[in-house]
């Protein structure tokens, strides 16, 4: 990937400008070096935390589907049941190792006990930095976020590196289950698998992973293989909206990674992708048992997310207790309340509306999706 991203080669070969070669210089001069670090503590884990992986883990809960279809929603509104998940906080991706939580843990509460100006002053850059990006996608450190970023840590995590390196190369991770040969499977996923050991050993045992992650979707099969007792969520949106609100997230990261809106080729890539999104999982749910998966629509979770997580609850046998049942409630009596600031249209896309609708249309009418664009999201 230097060598594609300082020669010229690939989609964007001629957008080396200055801006873009210190962003490169700054990824290649840093990741080796982080990385480097994690590596020390993952060892010193293992002295002296060497219990962590005897950690007995409760079958998890993986949200996956295409990117801009509720899945973040549905994973933070899921994640304030915090008597019966744990999940991964953007610091906590970060920071991998036990060791290196528990000493942020004890900074944390050194910092509460002086009133907390350490994580004010986070939340106020977080709040000057980020907040372009809060019209798609809120984020922050204390924010729960997707574990599919654990992977950029051994440069795997194709949904996330491919904003930075947009070249060819990706394929196989973008199909998962289909292409990628077996042994980079077990590398990536034995290490995804200690990491969520790590976390439920920090987070405390007895409750079980609630993850999210729109990078999931091509590893179906390999999550049910690592973990055999997983259940899966899938969201599905309408594929004009989706697919709308995808090219507009697009366009604006590449533009702040490339320094120019993505071009034809990006685009189509990006569309390869969409479509293996809503034909994989429903090929692959065709041919397990009901009790495995729950298909949830984007649209009943905008309007009612709190009936949507209850009828969830029900669907895989987990209890509702009374104070996530006042939860969903006050997520019902909210619904339609937000309203995005997110606008989008395909006008700029390179692939036409109605040939999305040909392409999808097993979705189009197994949902019965409108052929408009309903809602920004």
């Amino acid at each position: 990937m230097a060598r594609r991203s300082l020669g010229r080669y690939g989609p964007q070969s001629g957008a080396l400008n200055p801006k873009r070669l210190l962003l490169l210089l700054a990824f290649f001069g840093f990741f080796p070096l982080i990385q480097m670090f994690h590596m020390v503590c993952f060892f010193l884990d293992e002295l002296f935390y060497p219990e962590y992986d005897a950690v007995d883990l409760k079958p998890p809960l993986f949200i996956v589907g295409n990117p801009r279809s509720g899945t973040t929603f549905l994973h933070r509104l899921m994640a304030e049941d915090g008597n019966g998940f744990f999940c991964f906080h953007a610091w906590e991706i970060m920071f991998p190792a036990i060791v290196q939580k528990k000493i942020l843990g004890w900074l944390g509460r050194a910092d509460r006990c002086l009133g907390s100006p350490f994580k004010r002053s986070i939340l106020f850059l977080e709040s000057r930095i980020l907040k372009p990006l809060d019209t798609m996608h809120r984020t922050g450190l204390f924010q729960p976020e997707e574990d599919e970023m654990l992977l950029i840590h051994m440069f795997s995590s194709f949904i996330y590196l491919v904003w930075l390196f947009p070249y060819p190369g990706w394929q196989d991770l973008m199909r998962f289950d289909e292409r990628l040969d077996d042994r980079s499977k077990q590398r990536i996923m034995l290490f995804y698998r200690q990491c969520v050991k790590r976390q439920a050993y920090w987070a405390g045992e007895g409750r079980r992973l609630l993850s999210k992650n729109p990078g999931f979707t091509p590893k179906l099969r390999t999550l049910l293989e690592y973990f055999p007792d997983c259940r899966i969520v899938y969201l599905v949106r309408n594929p004009l909206d989706a697919i709308g609100s995808m090219q507009s997230m697009a366009t604006e990261l590449w533009k702040a990674t490339l320094g120019s809106a993505p071009n034809s080729e990006l685009q189509l890539q990006l569309y390869d992708m969409a479509k293996y999104y809503y034909e994989y999982p429903l090929d692959t749910f065709a041919e397990w048992p009901q009790e495995r998966f729950y298909i949830a629509s984007y649209n009943d979770l905008t309007e009612r997310p709190g009936d949507v997580v209850a009828a969830i609850y029900r669907h895989f046998g987990m209890p509702i207790t009374e104070q996530l049942e006042a939860i969903l409630h006050a997520a019902n009596q909210m619904a339609g309340t937000h309203k995005s600031r997110h606008q989008y249209s395909l006008d700029d896309f390179v692939v036409p509306e109605d040939q999305i609708k040909i392409d999808l249309k097993k979705v189009f009418d197994r949902f019965g999706f409108g052929h408009n664009i309903s809602m920004p999201s």
